[in-house]
């Protein structure tokens, strides 16, 4: 008698469970929607924006199991955010912060090996990678500032034959061309720092130009009176 009313009272609670079951929210509705502090007690815990968005955003068709904790698996797998298509790596927390897409810490030194100079941090990614293409063949300057080289009358780096080796005389910490230090053979102090190239290298001639001062200032040097030389 006990033992059949131990399986009566065990399939009552049974049918009961399931109704509850049955009529249950949806999971989402369980919880307050104004608060994700029970997200915490999950092994995904939420900031930034992802504080912000409808649940089902990320659990898709009210499926909570197996929801992707990798930002990669979201963010490419699932919805391909990436516009330059995983050429920057599949790492999207290297360079991505939570708070925002754009909310970007890059270090372009560490990540690829070529430090950027004060100038070219101020630079869109776009002025060096064009149409979106960043696996660069060649990562000297002259590779992206031919043109300029090219382009360049004083002096004419080009008729004075130059180097394209640019950084012999530019630095990348310079914020222009203007910064460059050519002399590093032959430094410029006093009067020689405020002349004009022209005024040494006279026609564009810059192969050959004298080092010694008499090669320079030897007129001067024979028309002097006071005293006579």
């Amino acid at each position: 008698m006990t033992e059949r009313c131990t399986q009566r009272s065990f399939g009552v609670v049974t049918i009961a469970a399931a109704v509850v079951l049955l009529c249950a929210a949806p999971a989402a509705a369980q919880f307050d929607p104004t608060s994700r502090a029970f997200h915490d007690q999950t092994p995904f815990h939420l900031d930034g924006r992802h504080r912000d968005v409808a649940c089902e955003s990320c659990h898709l068709q009210g499926t909570y199991k197996g929801t992707p904790s990798r930002c990669f698996d979201c963010h490419w797998t699932r919805r391909q955010d990436d516009r330059y298509r995983l050429q920057l790596g599949t790492q999207c927390e290297t360079c991505h912060r939570t708070s925002a897409w754009t909310s970007v810490q890059w270090n372009h030194g560490g990540m690829t090996g070529m430090a950027l100079g004060a100038a070219h941090r101020t630079l869109s990614c776009q002025s060096c990678h064009q149409n979106g293409t960043f696996r660069m063949t060649q990562a000297t300057c002259i590779a992206c500032h031919e043109k300029d080289y090219r382009a360049t009358q004083a002096p004419n780096h080009v008729a004075a034959g130059f180097s394209t080796t640019c950084e012999m005389c530019h630095r990348a910490s310079d914020t222009s061309f203007r910064g460059a230090t050519a002399h590093t053979f032959y430094p410029l102090v006093g009067r020689h720092a405020q002349a004009a190239c022209s005024a040494c290298h006279v026609n564009n001639v810059y192969l050959g130009t004298p080092r010694d001062c008499v090669g320079c200032h030897r007129t001067l040097y024979d028309r002097t009176s006071s005293p006579t030389t």
